[in-house]
């Protein structure tokens, strides 16, 4: 587990938005609505404590996390058990109010990612940017920034890298509502279920052959015969242990400008490379 820092914990698989990019506005759909037990919460939170959890966890995964009414809780049973985590969300902001935003604060979250999938939420959502740790994510142009979901998302000039290494299994952790660890964030239906949870410990499904021969073959750049993997667009170099904050978001916004403009190039490589390690 030493390589892995972030983790993704789906607690609902719902949404509140049907968007043409995920698996919501696809014509496949899961067939049913699967909440994660409160007991499997506390195995999960019960694991990270014993193996002294530091990295980032992020309650949420291809869903709405504000759906789940047990989110406050939920962030405070994680910052309990995991003191020296990260802890972020990243939410389409339908549901979210300020009495909402600060009992999430109050409950632990370090940082919350609003994703504005059009005009009318941008403007909505637009004042929370003032709010401490808030980051807006821009969705108003996805064909821009989008990887092609292990291609289950069909996008114009979607060229699978077959020849590039990627990390994102070896750093991530993926848990379904039902406790299944798969593949990585991109596997949006479980096809590559890899262990569960509720029944494995979290060090044999890391250790496990299938997992390892995904991670080995991945970080050499073999893409041949991996499911979802081989006709991937997406790289996967890049995992950032704090999102949604970025490399200087911990710099008051009044400085930031300067930094961004007169740090040099080789300096803020440097500081990305040290966040996504």
């Amino acid at each position: 587990m030493n390589s892995v820092n972030i983790i993704h914990i789906e607690t609902l698989n719902l949404c509140t938005r049907h968007c043409w990019y995920c698996k919501f506005g696809q014509n496949r759909q899961d067939p049913s609505t699967l909440r994660m037990t409160d007991e499997l919460i506390e195995t999960i939170a019960d694991t990270l404590h014993d193996i002294d959890y530091s990295g980032r966890i992020s309650p949420f995964g291809i869903n709405e996390p504000l759906l789940d009414p047990r989110m406050p809780e939920m962030i405070s049973l994680l910052r309990s058990k995991c003191p020296r985590a990260f802890i972020s969300l990243v939410s389409n902001g339908d549901l979210l109010t300020r009495e909402l935003y600060e009992t999430l604060v109050a409950s632990g979250m370090d940082a919350l990612g609003l994703s504005c999938h059009d005009e009318s939420s941008w403007q909505r959502l637009k004042p929370y940017a003032r709010y401490p740790n808030v980051r807006l994510i821009d969705m108003r142009r996805p064909k821009e920034i989008l990887s092609n979901r292990g291609g289950e998302v069909k996008l114009r000039n979607s060229i699978p890298q077959t020849n590039k290494p990627c990390f994102v299994p070896l750093k991530t952790l993926e848990i379904r509502s039902n406790g299944d660890v798969v593949l990585c964030c991109n596997d949006m239906y479980s096809d590559v279920v890899m262990g569960n949870i509720a029944f494995q410990p979290l060090e044999e499904i890391r250790n496990s052959k299938q997992f390892l021969n995904y991670r080995s073959k991945l970080a050499s750049a073999d893409r041949r015969g991996l499911k979802l993997c081989e006709v991937c667009n997406r790289t996967g170099g890049n995992c950032n242990w704090k999102f949604p904050l970025e490399d200087f978001d911990w710099i008051p916004k009044p400085l930031r400008k300067a930094v961004y403009r007169w740090t040099p190039a080789t300096v803020k490589k440097l500081v990305k490379k040290v966040g996504n390690l």
